[in-house]
């Protein structure tokens, strides 16, 4: 017996609904404070407010008239996954916008001094004639190594970039090169797998992330905190999720195709079939044990392809080798 996803989605309750009863409620509380004993308290720092003698103050330079507005592009990534065993796979190459596509165009970049040690950047990003984007490259050194981050900070500079208007990339954009650094781990679940393997990337303060988990086309990522709870992810899948009363329940059904997806522990040639999988993501009931590297997941529903029913409240366990 599957769950009917209509049912489960009939129950979610949008957490705007929630918001905007703390918002009534502040308002209103607000209000009566205003409209008390305490307005002459609220009113009293106007009377204090006094004028200051300091005239130093220089305003700064205008805006250029027909400013292009020059600043990164919003769909930029903070966060750079490197293969450090590939020497040719150093580049990052960020967009950078202009409001016009009129000209050629040149502005100056300067790499800020916070960026870590080897990182090199273009001085200078390009938009040719016709065009309102270019693209701006940072390259990572030859000798990273697994297990490195690398930061960097670029700013565009001249009269072509607005200082006083908000674009969403803004003018400065501080990203990071991760060099992950590929982890091993075992996973079963509680009487009815055997043991199978998983290889997940370390991308640092706890954070391992398996690409392709279970062979099912969905990346999952495990961040571990230092108290031992388990926090679950899913970086760019849209698999339905459902709160429950002992955390937050996914489901592995795709909203886009609106079909359960089958996992293959074993791969696609052979082995165990999970047709329905379902996890609980609970920092109370997922734990983990630093010493032996060991740990476990709530499993709140699943079945394989040879099962008739699906089984309930089992545990997915793991162990990072």
């Amino acid at each position: 017996m599957i769950i009917d996803i209509t049912t489960m989605k009939n129950k979610t309750i949008h957490p705007m609904d929630s918001a905007r009863g703390h918002k009534e409620s502040l308002i209103q509380y607000m209000c009566g404070i205003i409209s008390g004993s305490c307005l002459p308290l609220l009113l009293l720092p106007l009377f204090l407010v006094s004028c200051s003698d300091d005239d130093s103050y220089q305003p700064g330079e205008p805006t250029k008239a027909g400013c292009q507005q020059v600043h990164f592009s919003g769909t930029n990534s903070e966060s750079t996954l490197m293969n450090a065993s590939d020497t040719s796979d150093r580049t990052i190459n960020l967009t950078v916008v202009r409001n016009t596509t009129q000209g050629t165009l040149t502005v100056p970049v300067v790499l800020e001094s916070s960026s870590t040690e080897g990182v090199t950047a273009s001085q200078e990003v390009v938009f040719a004639d016709g065009d309102s984007t270019a693209t701006l490259a940072v390259t990572i050194p030859d000798s990273a190594k697994e297990g490195q981050n690398y930061k960097y900070t670029v700013t565009l500079q001249g009269d072509e970039v607005d200082n006083y208007t908000l674009l969403d990339g803004g003018r400065s954009f501080a990203g990071t090169a991760i060099f992950p650094q590929n982890v091993t781990f075992d996973f079963w679940v509680y009487q009815y797998t055997e043991k199978w393997k998983e290889t997940a990337m370390y991308l640092g303060d706890g954070k391992y992330l398996f690409k392709n988990f279970m062979h099912g086309g969905v990346a999952l990522q495990l961040t571990i905190s230092d108290e031992g709870t388990v926090d679950l992810s899913l970086p760019s899948a849209s698999l339905y999720t459902e709160e429950s009363d002992y955390g937050s329940c996914i489901y592995w059904y795709d909203l886009k195709t609106d079909e359960y997806l089958t996992l293959y522990p074993f791969g696609k040639d052979g082995g165990t079939v999970v047709t329905y999988l379902a996890l609980l993501n609970s920092a109370t009931y997922n734990i983990y044990d630093a010493q032996s590297n060991y740990g476990y997941l709530y499993v709140m529903a699943y079945q394989s392809a040879e099962m008739a029913e699906p089984a309930y409240w089992t545990y997915l366990y793991f162990q990072k080798e």
